[in-house]
């Protein structure tokens, strides 16, 4: 079937309708009479909405419809169609100058259900300090107070020391330290114990003010 030409009804002041006529092309239809006012459609994605008068009906975007989803430091994804996902993207993060004293890190809290949360940086060199250790501030020093008295051995055991030939932090057996000390003629060495040989003598100097 072809389109017909429709007709209208026509009303007086009163809205009370007061004959027919032939509806003409451009003319509309008001919503007091079940119409929109309207005389064309919108565009793609647009919806039917009250005017800001509230006094009629327009084409226009819902106010608060969301367009579009940007992902900012940190993400990656987004998007103005569809369904716009996000991911985390850490490469997308800037460098930072790092204060131990006062910075924070993310971690994922093993004791909270694996809850994302902050914690300071001095916070975690205070936990991982161990025996030996000491933390301030987020800086970790050597504080040998606190390590535990030891029985020696002297054959077996090792004690630390500053490589002088190359200025490092090295440990040296407490038998080889002994070996050095020892001249080999008149004092020798023994898996770390010194010994005077048959026949020397210790010279004992006594200073008299």
């Amino acid at each position: 079937m072809a389109d017909k030409t429709p007709v209208k009804a026509t009303f007086d002041s009163a809205g009370a309708a007061d004959g027919l006529s032939e509806f003409v092309s451009g003319d509309t239809v008001p919503i007091t009479h079940g119409g929109t006012g309207l005389a064309a459609i919108g565009s793609a994605g647009q919806v039917l909405k009250i005017n800001s008068g509230a006094n009629g009906l327009e084409w226009g975007s819902v106010d608060g419809d969301i367009e579009g989803v940007t992902a900012g430091d940190g993400l990656s994804g987004g998007g103005t169609s569809g369904t716009p996902t996000l991911a985390l993207d850490l490469n997308e993060l800037t460098a930072a100058v790092v204060n131990v004293a006062a910075d924070s890190i993310a971690i994922i809290d093993a004791d909270d259900s694996n809850d994302n949360k902050k914690e300071a940086i001095a916070d975690l060199i205070t936990a991982i300090a161990g025996v030996g250790l000491a933390a301030a501030s987020g800086v970790l020093s050597l504080d040998l107070n606190e390590l535990s008295d030891a029985t020696v051995n002297v054959a077996n055991d090792s004690i630390s020391i500053i490589d002088a030939d190359d200025n490092s932090s090295k440990k040296e057996s407490i038998a080889d330290l002994a070996t050095a000390m020892a001249d080999g003629s008149t004092v020798t060495a023994t898996n770390g114990v010194l010994s005077a040989s048959a026949g020397a003598s210790l010279g004992i100097v006594i200073a008299l003010s």
